[in-house]
């Protein structure tokens, strides 16, 4: 077990329909674990985990969410 996992959570402001395998789908009100904001590759993008599955996802579709919230 990793004691130390600081894994920011950011909602779907839309729906993704992925072109390719490496893209993550995910609809409006998601919830995805960003893994990784900075892939070298692709810019713009973020690695992020949803439904135990890994993948990139268009940061201007997604907002990160502040803090835990209680309640």
């Amino acid at each position: 077990g990793s004691s130390g996992s600081s894994g920011l959570l950011a909602r779907a402001l839309y729906d993704n329909c992925p072109d390719c395998s490496d893209e993550l789908a995910f609809s409006r009100g998601d919830i995805l674990t960003i893994l990784e904001q900075h892939v070298p590759e692709s810019e713009g993008w973020w690695k992020c985990l949803l439904h135990g599955r890994q993948g990139l996802a268009p940061a201007n579709r997604l907002q990160i969410l502040s803090g835990p919230s209680s309640g």
